[in-house]
């Protein structure tokens, strides 16, 4: 009887040291207390130490188990009156992460008679160090006891060491059949017994064989070779060369008992390791090109490597046999080393040489890249690698351009003018209220509106950027033009002088009142896209050219400015809309004033023709025709000369959501651009 009233380190080590079972009867259920020992000794508790409840709770179990095992019994004797050479010994093996054991059993070989004779089982060695060293001791003790040629291999339903590896609770051992009489096709002829392959291993993979088996048992997949956890944390060429030569340094000082090496690295121990790490390479990328030509073969026909009679060094380092075996050139040079194009290490050697010659282009870092080694398809394989460099990326970065829109229909189609109109902020310039001597000069500013329809200009001028000024202004514009249906102007940070309080003044409540009461609608433009408003922007180019000319250095009062601001307004509403032609049979051209009062206006006044007798009807005929007219040339000579895109006349990459784009900065260097990230995009009537 176990006492389980307490449940330290001390109360569990006593209670398994009572156990009595040198033949292993029981070892399925004695090897459960054993790995919970293993787990105390883990934790590294004291010997009085309270164990954790898990433990506790397993530990309680296996002692309420143990009441169970007063009803085992077993014959004394293995058999009778039976000859010795008549016998048979099968042991079966098995292991796991927990515990390892076998056992074995004895069997007649006329009668099939099987009994139980001897286990033994232990607990798996707990530190994953250990392992290689435990397994090296196992595979040299099985090779001198047995041939592993005669090894065989069991399931784990019929193999009895199974519950060694596992354990078991004490009924399940007791009504065990397979435990106590071995595997159900033991007790039958061996004709009878599952087929195995029998095969000779050879004794130089035996021990490799039984290391194999182990590692499996203990991880769940295939170990990653040190080399490609290298190249995955090392952003750089010459870092991965120099990590793996202090490890190459590590493994000769631990093979060293003297003169150990302990100082910088020497440029031996460098070239070594760059040639471990290019051997590697090779060997992932042309194995099998490789391993033809170490046995003398030639290489395939197929194979890229064909052209360049590649051949193994004195290091067995791949390199180009070539046609330039006379030249006077180095021998890194005339036989370079050949390296595939999609591999981390090639990425790595391209990159060290871009930045080592300061982010050079294609062409020079595929020439320093040829004077030591061969890299397949390079061409692709540097463009790749230079497209991703950051910093180049940043400088050759271009502005996102898009084929050039379609014009809006307030544009294209006939409309009274000034229903439509863009309106844009010029100035400030100084005006002086009056004449006079010690007149301080004002800031005054020029309101432009312009004609979507026919590039009519309408001038205003303001005092100053309050709103009561701008409507005034307004109201000044729709008295004598008519009231506009839409207002479009520009937004945002493009804005240049005063065209940047524009937003502002027209954001107010009692502009946003004005519009509403008189059914005007107001659209902005996007921000920094001073494309948008190209209209208003050339006609605030054309007005600024007519009024450095005329004023040059001179402050005029206001009324000599407003007057100036009139007379620069005739002259734009007077330019053709189209180019003026040579011949003299061809009608004159339209200006945006034939749409306005009929006639340029400069014009000459017409003779005076109110004493003729014209029918009214005949002259309201006369009145439409003319005004046809100038609409009929303004479709067939105005429009369409719009046809032509001057500019962005190709489609390009379309700015999806979260794209990453550079924020351009008027005021600052490409490298100093922000990042940013496309959270919405508005595209236009044609997708783009």
């Amino acid at each position: 009887m176990i006492p389980n009233l307490k449940c330290t380190k001390r109360h569990i080590l006593k209670a398994v040291a009572k156990i009595f079972d040198p033949v292993g009867f029981i070892s399925p259920f004695v090897i459960r207390v054993k790995c919970l020992l293993q787990q105390l000794w883990e934790l590294g508790l004291d010997f009085d130490d309270a164990v954790p409840q898990r433990v506790r709770q397993n530990w309680m179990e296996w002692c309420a188990e143990v009441e169970t095992l007063k009803s085992f019994s077993l014959k004394r004797t293995l058999f009778s009156n039976y000859d010795v050479d008549e016998m048979e010994i099968h042991v079966f093996a098995d292991s796991s992460t927990k515990a390892y054991g076998a056992v074995a059993y004895i069997r007649h070989k006329r009668t099939f008679e099987v009994q139980f004779v001897l286990s033994k089982t232990r607990v798996a060695p707990g530190s994953a160090i250990r392992w290689k060293q435990f397994v090296a001791n196992r595979v040299r003790e099985i090779q001198t006891l047995t041939d592993p040629g005669k090894w065989k291999f069991c399931e784990g339903r019929e193999n009895p060491a199974d519950l060694l590896s596992r354990g078991c609770s004490a009924q399940k051992l007791l009504n065990s059949e397979i435990w106590w009489s071995g595997a159900r096709w033991l007790s039958q002829p061996k004709y009878l017994w599952p087929a195995t392959v029998e095969r000779k291993i050879p004794e130089e993979i035996t021990e490799l064989k039984g290391v194999k088996t182990v590692v499996q048992n203990i991880t769940v997949q295939k170990p990653e070779h040190p080399f490609h956890c290298l190249f995955n944390e090392c952003s750089s060429w010459c870092k991965v060369v120099r990590v793996a030569a202090w490890c190459l340094r590590f493994i000769k000082n631990l093979q060293k008992t003297n003169d150990k090496t302990k100082t910088f690295l020497l440029t031996s121990e460098f070239e070594e390791a760059q040639n471990v790490i290019l051997k590697y390479v090779q060997e992932e990328a042309f194995h099998e090109q490789i391993q033809r030509l170490k046995i003398n073969k030639p290489i395939n026909t197929h194979s890229k490597l064909l052209e360049l009679c590649p051949y193994l060094d004195g290091n067995e380092i791949l390199r180009v046999g070539g046609r330039l075996r006379h030249a006077k050139l180095h021998e890194n040079t005339k036989y370079p080393v050949i390296l595939p194009k999609d591999h981390v290490v090639t990425d790595l050697i391209i990159r060290h040489y871009h930045l080592k010659y300061l982010h050079a282009g294609n062409q020079l870092v595929h020439s320093a890249i040829r004077q030591r080694y061969w890299i397949l398809c390079a061409r692709v394989a540097i463009k790749r690698i230079i497209w991703k460099c950051v910093r180049c990326a940043r400088l050759r970065s271009a502005l996102s351009q898009q084929l050039m829109g379609d014009l809006p229909p307030s544009r294209v189609n006939p409309s009274r003018a000034f229903s439509k109109v863009g309106v844009d902020l010029g100035g400030p310039f100084q005006v002086k209220p009056r004449k006079g001597r010690g007149i301080r000069p004002m800031k005054t500013y020029a309101c432009i509106f312009v004609c979507f329809t026919v590039k009519a200009v309408h001038l205003e001028m303001l005092g100053d950027l309050s709103s009561d000024c701008f409507i005034a202004a307004l109201k000044r514009f729709a008295a004598r033009r008519g009231k506009p249906d839409e207002i479009f102007s520009d937004c945002g940070t493009n804005f240049i002088g005063a065209s940047k309080e524009l937003k502002a003044v027209c954001s107010t409540e009692s502009v946003a009142n004005f519009l509403c009461t008189n059914e005007i609608v107001w659209h902005f433009n996007p921000p920094s896209a001073p494309h948008f408003g190209g209209l208003w922007e050339a006609a605030v180019k054309s007005m600024k050219f007519h009024l450095r000319r005329a004023i040059g250095a001179q402050i005029l009062i206001y009324e000599e400015f407003s007057t100036l601001l009139v007379q620069i307004e005739a002259c734009l509403n007077s330019r053709p809309l189209v180019p003026v032609s040579s011949d003299p049979d061809d009608l004159s051209v339209i200006t945006p004033a034939n749409f306005l009062i009929g006639s340029t206006l400069d014009a000459i006044p017409e003779r005076d023709v109110t004493n003729f007798t014209i029918p009214l009807a005949d002259r309201w005929k006369l009145v439409q025709q003319i005004s046809q007219s100038f609409w009929k040339r303004w479709s067939s000579e105005y429009i369409t000369q719009f046809q032509r895109r001057s500019k962005w006349q190709r489609p390009h990459y379309n700015l999806r959501f979260n794209d990453i784009v550079l924020i351009k900065d008027d005021n600052l260097p490409p490298l100093k651009w922000r990042m940013g990230r496309v959270v919405e995009t508005f595209p236009g009537s044609d997708n783009q």
